[in-house]
């Protein structure tokens, strides 16, 4: 995946740079960090730390149960992780790098092999991104044609592969968390703090920037990326199983629909009290109008996601229309926000469909 660069939205007309209005974005960048974003990854520190504890659990005794276990805790991890790739800027990039880190993919089953035969201990600090995070712990979990269970007696080479990564992703997970926590490395505080001593952006538009340019680049990364490419949109109608995210686990379509669940929330705000979501921030300026073409866009693109028979390898070789219908429909929300949304917001979008490539 190419790396998301961050890009500026800039206000159009005075009445956009009032204060009030400049307010009222802050409230908004500053509720989705402490009811979305932080959340999110506090979910995944804890799923991280599960991960870490089932694997130990598993190369301890090695059985059809604790496999499961660690399947389940990895499954559970994908959520939060994917729900938040809607704040793929920051720590997510170099120099912190979490996000190479912990999710590269799709997965290189080369990278994974070549340590899982090797002899030298493992350490994760020599690791490169294709063989470390959450794409080779699901390999080593779903290997095909390899009993697992067998595999991951106390002391093989799997299990120590497995114990290195865990406990890299748990550290990881930990990272990023304390990242943006504002009692700690508080990104968070960058965003909302834009323009007036923030060392990341010199405007509230800048940081409203990253966060709306990247609910664009996410809808079109599900579409293009994440179901396009496996389709065979690229690849004249070759289906490319290989490309798809989660592939050995069947986990590929609920990858989708947590990168668009993610989307969704920042549009709509977590189920909060109070929650600071952009269909409240559009209403304050009388365009309820969108909200509800969001709302119906989101309903449709559930639909269709649905109704992709799992799992996706073989949907995009048995009934491809299904898949392209999913594609059709998540194109409605990023026409929406690409389009509608920014201008009524009065912003400048400065993604393009090529930087989702």
């Amino acid at each position: 995946m190419r790396a998301f660069v961050a890009a500026t939205l800039l206000l159009v007309g005075c009445s956009e740079s009032s204060p009030a209005r400049v307010d009222t974005r802050r409230e908004l960048l500053k509720g989705l960090g402490e009811q979305v974003f932080l959340p999110n990854y506090v979910e995944f520190e804890e799923d991280a730390a599960a991960i870490e504890a089932t694997v130990a659990a598993l190369c301890e005794d090695p059985t059809e149960e604790t496999l499961a276990a660690v399947r389940d805790a990895w499954w559970a991890s994908r959520a939060p992780w994917k729900r938040n790739e809607t704040v793929a800027f920051g720590p997510y990039e170099p120099p912190d790098a979490f996000g190479s880190s912990i999710d590269f993919w799709p997965c290189r089953p080369d990278s994974v092999t070549v340590v899982l035969d090797g002899t030298e201990p493992i350490d994760s600090s020599l690791l490169g991104a294709a063989a470390k995070g959450l794409p080779p712990i699901e390999y080593l979990l779903y290997e095909p044609d390899v009993d697992v269970v067998a595999e991951s007696a106390s002391g093989s080479r799997r299990c120590e592969y497995l114990a290195t990564l865990s406990g890299a992703l748990a550290s990881d997970a930990t990272g990023i968390r304390r990242a943006w926590d504002p009692a700690e490395g508080d990104f968070l505080g960058e965003l909302v703090n834009a323009g007036r001593g923030s060392s990341e952006y010199d405007s509230i538009e800048m940081a409203l920037g990253d966060v709306i340019n990247r609910l664009v680049y996410d809808v079109e990364a599900a579409r293009n990326a994440k179901l396009g490419a496996p389709l065979g949109n690229r690849t004249e109608g070759v289906p490319q199983p290989g490309v798809a995210e989660s592939q050995f686990s069947g986990r590929s379509l609920e990858d989708v629909r947590d990168t668009v669940r993610g989307v969704e929330q920042v549009c709509f705000g977590a189920d909060v009290e109070d929650a600071q979501s952009l269909a409240r921030y559009l209403k304050g300026i009388k365009r309820g109008d969108l909200v509800s073409a969001l709302e119906v866009a989101f309903a449709a693109s559930h639909d269709a996601l649905d109704a992709i028979p799992e799992p996706l390898a073989t949907a995009i070789v048995e009934d491809p229309a299904s898949v392209q219908a999913a594609i059709d429909a998540i194109g409605e929300i990023q026409r929406l926000i690409q389009a509608d949304v920014i201008n009524a917001m009065g912003l400048m979008l400065t993604f393009t469909d090529a930087d989702g490539d």
